[in-house]
């Protein structure tokens, strides 16, 4: 039986010491996969050197992503918020993002909501959770046409840049980052699919349906607006007052 290869991510206070022990962590797996099956297939010493070779390639790759900012787009700046531990630097730097975001959006006169953990964040804790690897905002789909023709190029402007989406894809949510951390935008209509619910995606009238009344929160020094409480209660539960740690809405679906 081939051997598999299981990677379990380890996290310190240090982004830097959990990257270079994530780092060690994954090449002694990497090389533990390819020598194990190889040896299991009997395979000749140049194999197990080619495999040693790609092991290599791919642990170089991974030390790359991991410890170099703002390499590799997208993927990059989502894998290292995945994997690095976060902490109020991030919360910090997220916040920031938010306000920008938030300005852009004003001076294009579009509404908007916070969504998911950033909400559960305003009005939980008025601020971005500590921990938290993004923000979420919520626009109605008929405001995505005038997002991707005026507001994103003016984001562009302020260091942004499109992650995945686009004006025409109604069945994936649209992402921009910057600075290594990243906005998901949720467009939200009867003919888009909605991501709060359901990790690939699904219906948005749920979504639709518990989002009035609308209230306020607040993140840091700026209030915003939020969807009302069954909008938590759905998401997360009754006990939504209660911190869980790595919970997702689709967890309690």
């Amino acid at each position: 039986m081939a051997t598999t290869i299981r990677i379990t991510p380890m996290h310190t206070k240090n982004p830097i010491a959990t990257a270079v022990r994530n780092i060690f962590f994954l090449s002694q797996q990497i090389f533990f996969f390819i020598y194990s099956n190889l040896k299991q297939m009997k395979a000749k010493p140049t194999l197990i050197g080619l495999g040693i070779l790609v092991a290599t390639a791919l642990i170089a790759f991974f030390a790359f992503a991991l410890l170099i900012p703002n390499t590799f787009g997208f993927w990059g700046c989502q894998f290292r918020a995945h994997v690095l531990s976060r902490n109020l630097q991030n919360r910090d730097k997220l916040r920031s993002l938010l306000y920008e975001v938030d300005d852009t959006l004003k001076e294009n006169q579009i509404a908007y909501w916070l969504s998911e953990g950033t909400c559960l964040g305003a009005i939980r804790e008025e601020d971005i959770i500590v921990g938290d690897t993004d923000v979420d905002i919520g626009i109605e789909a008929q405001y995505k046409t005038l997002f991707y023709e005026n507001v994103l190029p003016a984001l562009r402007q302020k260091g942004f840049r499109l992650g995945r989406g686009g004006k025409g894809n109604n069945n994936k949510i649209t992402t921009i980052f910057k600075d290594d951390e990243y906005v998901d935008i949720d467009f939200t209509g009867t003919s888009h699919r909605c991501f709060a619910l359901e990790l690939g995606g699904g219906a948005c009238q749920p979504i639709m349906d518990v989002l009035a009344p609308f209230q306020t929160a607040k993140i840091g020094s700026r209030s915003f607006t939020t969807p009302s409480l069954k909008y938590i209660e759905l998401l997360y539960g009754s006990d939504w007052r209660t911190p869980k740690k790595n919970f997702k809405p689709w967890d309690n679906t």
